[in-house]
């Protein structure tokens, strides 16, 4: 028998962290082999060797999730990294494809999608698992452009390069 795929969460809310590892562990051909809150710290604790999946949150205050991403898979090459976010768009979904992430599951889902996105990523196939009645105001697309309050959301809608020249800028 294989091992269990063994996967890593980083995710700034301890209670969203206790929540998916309470999942992993009742869950048969599942292992946690950690967590965290940062991704500093989760680029410290991360084994390469041992972990098969990660599940990213994007959005960690005082955190480029751009740059973390490129930061995992250069540290990782072989995990696959799996988004798990309260924030959807079609254009972020394709940014995110950019960056070479495995798959994308929104917050808002049932926890079984979870495990199978897992499942899924971890044989090496895509999975974007989007819930189908999210809120008003989680969509960052269209019309709830007018809504975003928060600087993730905005940051969102810029492109990498833009967000580049902004930090040059600001030198």
């Amino acid at each position: 028998m294989k091992h269990p795929i063994r996967v890593f969460v980083v995710d700034d809310h301890p209670i969203v962290l206790s929540g998916v590892e309470a999942l992993l562990k009742k869950e048969v051909g599942l292992s946690f082999v950690g967590g965290c809150t940062s991704f500093q710290e989760g680029q410290q604790k991360i084994h390469p060797a041992k972990t098969d999946v990660l599940i990213l949150d994007l959005n960690i205050p005082g955190e480029d999730f751009r740059q973390n991403i490129a930061q995992f898979k250069e540290l990782c090459p072989r995990t696959k990294i799996l988004i798990f976010s309260a924030y959807y768009s079609e254009d972020l979904l394709k940014s995110l494809r950019k960056e070479g992430i495995a798959g994308f599951v929104h917050k808002n889902t049932r926890p079984e999608e979870l495990v199978e996105a897992i499942l899924t990523v971890a044989r090496g196939e895509p999975c974007l698992k989007v819930a189908q009645n999210m809120p008003q105001g989680v969509q960052v697309n269209g019309s709830s452009r007018s809504v975003l309050k928060d600087d993730f959301r905005k940051r969102l809608l810029l492109s990498r390069r833009e967000e580049e020249i902004l930090r040059l800028i600001s030198r």
